[in-house]
């Protein structure tokens, strides 16, 4: 855990995990920005999916990580390809 999560704890601190999607219906294709289920949109967007966490605490919020979604099997939008 970062120092300052450390400085900050307390018995009602906790840890956020949010999973979001960022559409980028005009780039191409690759192992990051691919389809993903937009559940604030209830469709599939062509986009990146990531994971972030933040430690919140005492009227004080660190952002802890960021990680990337890769999927292990691509799937391509068959309009697209040629």
């Amino acid at each position: 855990m970062k120092p300052i999560c450390w400085e900050i704890s307390d018995t009602e601190g906790v840890l956020i995990i949010d999973d979001s999607v960022e559409e980028k219906k005009y780039t191409d294709q690759n192992e990051l920005i691919c389809g993903h289920y937009d559940h604030t949109q209830g469709r599939s967007v062509k986009g990146v999916d990531f994971l972030t966490a933040l430690y919140c605490s005492q009227d004080v919020s660190v952002p802890v990580s960021v990680e990337w979604i890769r999927k292990d099997k691509p799937e391509t939008d068959k309009k697209t390809v040629r």
